[in-house]
């Protein structure tokens, strides 16, 4: 079942995520963040974005929307691979 309405914390811990992102990155990044919103919940969705980029971004996305405390550095680091590996 696919998340209608993504949640609005969601959306605000991807953009802090991408502003961290290197230019030739935030592209990519926003693409694989906006799918794994979009797609949370669908069965098999992550073999469509790219199994482990896909779970460390949305990893990534629930710590920050949920607030926890990480450096920048860790952030960018974190969704650097994501994309990478995706």
């Amino acid at each position: 079942m696919t998340q209608q309405n993504p949640e609005p914390a969601q959306w605000k811990a991807l953009k802090k995520i991408v502003k961290r992102l290197p230019a030739h990155l935030a592209y990519y990044g926003s693409a694989l963040g906006a799918i794994v919103i979009a797609g949370s919940g669908a069965e098999g969705m992550t073999s469509i974005v790219g199994g482990i980029g896909a779970g460390l971004l949305t990893n990534l996305i629930a710590e920050v929307a949920k607030g926890d405390d990480l450096l920048d550095d860790d952030i960018r680091q974190r969704a650097e691979e994501a994309v990478t590996k995706s």
